[in-house]
């Protein structure tokens, strides 16, 4: 969203440079190789709405359909991948039995050919491919300074290995965006290395080529990679004539990013669960249900109300206990107020308890108190059960 926002925006690039975007890029990329959680991530519980989806999708048969659904989609996706990638091949291979080479930049044959309507570079071939056209010297120079800048640099590799996470999150809506803005973050890098060393009227001529060339050509380039669509290029055209390409982030806003991008990955939107049969024939100790009871002749002990009787005893983690849950002291049980009753027999929550990611249970077992730390968030059991 980040990504998206920075670039569907034309101000937002007087903020944020390209080496920006390649971080945030960098961020996303790690995301979605290692979509997992950790032990730090931070939950935003919404209750309502996500119970009852966690609920349904939490069914067996149901996960059995979404991971068959998931694998078909990507194996579809795949096998037109590779198709659409043994058809490049094949036209590869026809407009160069057609093609004859003019000349050769930075070591990278360049081809001419009347079937191809603007310059591209095709798949992972380190060839570039002009169209039967005059161009004069310097929209020649400029024309193959960027497309030896998208080989030197693998940019096609890389929308390859875009292509092939596509096929695997293709659910997923927001990676054809991620996809889109990637494919203007390399024309937009590829720009600013071949004008970072030009004088302003070279700066326009370029820019001049690039609009001639997106007139020129009438149907789609492999790459499109010059002549791409008229949002890409508009907004390279906008980001060059702003002379941004010169300028870098600033620090405050480049290192803030970062650490946004960073902490949104520890982020996670999730249910919230009190009452589940994991956690059957629990219950829990707050300031509403017990105290903690002491005097001269006894040490500190926890009294509780269970299935209509006290229970009275000493724990070992007597002081995080009050420490949770801030429970009132008494010197003399017949002072005490009464306390809210709690039954063993039925899983027990505090109503209007804190929502608290962790959450202790408790147990009596053969006359003794048991507990066990709970994940309401993910309805897991975070520990083994120890005695209270």
């Amino acid at each position: 969203m980040c990504f998206g926002f920075i670039l569907r925006h034309k101000k937002a690039y007087k903020y944020f440079r390209t080496d920006a975007l390649l971080l945030i890029i960098c961020l996303i990329f790690i995301r979605l190789l290692f979509p997992f959680e950790h032990k730090h991530m931070i939950y935003i519980p919404i209750q309502k709405v996500m119970n009852p989806l966690l609920d349904f999708f939490d069914q067996t048969y149901i996960v059995k359909l979404l991971i068959l659904l998931w694998l078909i989609g990507s194996v579809i996706f795949l096998i037109y991948f590779i198709k659409d990638y043994i058809h490049t091949e094949y036209i590869y291979k026809k407009i160069m039995k057609q093609s004859q080479i003019v000349g050769y930049r930075q070591s990278y044959p360049v081809y001419k050919s009347n079937l191809i309507y603007g310059p591209c570079v095709i798949g992972l071939h380190k060839t570039i491919l002009l169209p039967e056209i005059d161009f004069s010297e310097s929209d020649l120079n400029s024309i193959l300074a960027h497309e030896s800048y998208h080989i030197k640099k693998n940019h096609n590799l890389i929308k390859g290995i875009l292509n092939i996470i596509c096929c695997i999150y293709w659910w997923f809506i927001p990676i054809y965006f991620f996809k889109k803005y990637i494919f203007l973050y390399l024309e937009m890098k590829t720009d600013d290395s071949i004008i970072q060393n030009l004088d302003e009227k070279e700066s326009f001529a370029y820019m001049q080529t690039l609009i001639q060339i997106q007139r020129q050509s009438s149907q789609k380039s492999f790459t499109s990679y010059i002549s791409s669509n008229g949002f890409i290029l508009n907004y390279r055209i906008h980001y060059m004539m702003k002379g941004l390409h010169k300028k870098k982030t600033n620090t405050v806003i480049l290192v803030s990013t970062i650490l946004i991008c960073f902490l949104s990955t520890f982020i996670n939107i999730s249910g919230y669960y009190t009452n589940t049969e994991l956690t059957e024939n629990t219950f829990e100790i707050t300031n509403a249900n017990a105290y903690i009871f002491e005097n001269k002749n006894n040490p500190p002990s926890l009294l509780f109300y269970l299935d209509n009787q006290y229970i009275l005893g000493g724990y070992t983690n007597l002081k995080e206990i009050q420490d949770e849950q801030k429970l009132p002291t008494y010197k003399d049980l017949g002072k005490t107020r009464n306390i809210q009753s709690i039954t063993n027999t039925q899983n027990t929550v505090i109503k209007n308890s804190k929502q608290t990611t962790y959450r202790w249970k408790y147990k009596l077992e053969d006359g003794y108190v048991y507990r066990r730390l709970y994940n309401a968030c993910k309805n897991t059991w975070v520990s083994d059960w120890m005695s209270a």
